[in-house]
């Protein structure tokens, strides 16, 4: 009984791992682009 409880707890577990995962990778790649974004604006020497 315990063992069945056990594997059910680290199926869910690995299901929210990755969306984790997967989350992440979308805020990893919005902070990417963000940080492009000033990256080329302090290259052009804007400062607003």
């Amino acid at each position: 009984m315990t063992d069945s409880k056990i594997s059910v707890v680290d199926g869910r577990w690995q299901m929210a791992e990755s969306q984790q995962l997967a989350i992440s990778a979308d805020i990893r790649a919005a902070i990417s682009e963000y940080g492009a974004a000033i990256l080329h604006k302090i290259g052009h020497g804007g400062k607003n």
